[in-house]
Parts: C-alpha cells; sequence; structure tokens
C-alpha cells in the first residue's frame, strides 16, 4: 500500500447558501455501516469529539469536519466478456472507486481501461447550483467518526456502500464567517472501495441520486477533469467545481495509478 501525501489546499469562497428544495426521508437514525480500513487511518476513526479536542489531530482548531467521496471506475475490457464485469464491489475515496477486477493484471485476455471519476452535478436550488463534485458532506453529530460520516454521505447521495478505506487523498482547510461567528472547517477526501446494494448489480444500475442535492452525475476521464469538458446524456458540457476541488480530483488519479502499480 502506497502512503502518499494528501493534497492541502486553503478553500476559503462561501458565498451564501440558497434555500434546499424538501429531501426524501433520511435512512433509519439506527442504521449502521460496516467497513474496514488501512492502519494509518486509525486517527478518523476516534469518535468526532475526541477528535475535534486533540491537540495532536486538530491543531489548528476545526470546529466543523467536512468529508470528501472521490469514486473511480476502471474497467476491464474482457475477450470475452466476463459477466462478472461491472458487478459487485469497487475501489474508489472519501470516495475514489474502481472496480477490483482491473487490478488483476495475471487474467489472460484482459486489457484495463483508464480510470474514471464519478463526478455529480448539484441541484439548481441547492448551493454551487450547476457545479460538479465528487459524493460527500458535513459530519453529524450522530455520526460516529470520520470515516462513519463519510460512508454515510456516500450511501445517501448514492446509494453505494464503503467497504474499505485505503487512502487519504487530500486535506482542505477553509474559515467561514456569518453571523458574527467563525467556522472553522477541513475537508478529507479518502481513497475508499465500495459496493452496490445487495440485489442492485452493476455499479450504474445501483447510484440513486437525491434531486434535491443531485440532478445528474458521469464518469469523467482525467483529461476531462483536466479540460472542464464531460459528456451528459451525448452531449458535451462544460464542468465547474468548487474552489479548488479539481486538484483533489487529479491527486486522486495520481494514487490510482500508484495502487496498480
Amino acid at each position: 500500500m502506497v502512503h502518499s501525501t494528501p493534497y492541502i489546499s486553503d478553500f476559503r469562497s462561501a458565498p451564501p447558501f440558497q434555500p434546499k428544495m424538501p429531501t426524501p426521508p433520511p435512512p433509519p437514525i439506527n442504521h449502521t455501516y460496516t467497513y474496514s480500513y488501512t492502519p494509518h487511518l486509525t486517527p478518523y476513526t476516534l469518535p468526532l469529539l475526541t477528535f475535534l479536542t486533540s491537540t495532536t489531530h486538530n491543531p489548528n482548531q476545526t470546529t466543523h469536519i467536512v468529508t470528501g467521496a472521490l469514486i473511480f471506475s476502471t474497467q476491464q475490457s474482457h475477450t470475452p466478456r466476463s459477466p462478472e464485469l461491472n458487478e459487485g464491489t469497487a475501489l474508489g475515496t472519501g470516495a475514489l472507486i474502481f472496480h477490483p477486477q482491473s487490478q488483476n493484471k495475471s487474467q489472460p485476455g484482459t486489457e484495463t481501461q483508464p480510470p474514471k471519476i464519478l463526478l455529480l452535478r448539484r441541484a439548481p436550488t441547492d448551493s454551487f447550483p450547476g457545479h460538479w463534485e465528487a459524493p460527500g458532506g458535513s459530519c453529524d453529530e450522530t455520526d460516529a467518526s470520520i470515516l462513519s460520516g463519510a460512508a454515510r454521505e456516500v450511501f445517501e447521495e448514492t446509494g453505494l456502500r464503503v467497504s474499505r478505506f485505503v487512502e487519504l487523498v487530500g486535506v482542505d482547510e477553509w474559515t467561514v464567517v456569518r453571523g458574527g461567528g467563525v467556522k472553522r472547517v477541513v475537508k478529507f477526501s479518502f481513497l475508499v472501495e465500495v459496493e452496490a446494494e445487495e440485489g442492485k448489480g452493476k455499479l450504474d444500475g445501483a447510484i440513486r441520486l437525491d434531486p434535491a442535492e443531485h440532478d445528474a452525475f458521469v464518469w469523467a476521464t482525467e483529461e476531462e477533469v483536466r479540460q472542464g469538458v464531460v459528456v451528459v446524456y451525448g452531449m458535451k458540457m462544460g464542468v465547474r467545481f468548487v474552489g479548488r476541488q479539481r486538484e483533489n480530483y487529479l491527486r486522486g488519479f495520481e494514487v490510482v495509478r500508484s495502487l496498480s502499480n
């Protein structure tokens, strides 16, 4: 396992939030998420209050924690095509997700395809309307840990379940001043393994969006992310990212390549 140094940025743009449309009922409050993680990510399994009050893990006295989910797909083309292709589990971050079959270079008749990242388009009624992002969001007080919060956000926004946290890819910090108060926010973006819900089959078929938050999704190549142009419903369109998140996504492609070597 390659333990890379995460990209760190200082993201400060925070325009006023717009009101949201009513959202579907959330998952049951007693919903649990089961996953594993690599040993060096152990600090992110600490209870949220313990993490926030730790001078070792939170030296900047962050008050709010956000997680990111960079999801990658590196599908194989098989000759003949394997019936298991695109089914089952996949590897991704807070979420980078790519199909594990693509890592098996010893299987004859396989060809690894370039990785693609899963991007979601923010709904017109949400903040940053029309911007594209990886799944993720704020940790709640009810989340057992940062990793638990990331797993919850991935499930709520995509319907995919995190099975393993692999690597920390990016750390972003910014400050929000509103109503005389100051929030110090940090965002952690992880590489994770995910799987579709039982009975959902292929990952694309398992992805479900909350229309109050996102209205479209796309699998984008590294070049598409770099150029800011993707193909949605057969049409090319420009892509806008929130702050400097594009750098995290490009860093994710580098991490995925390092893991496949």
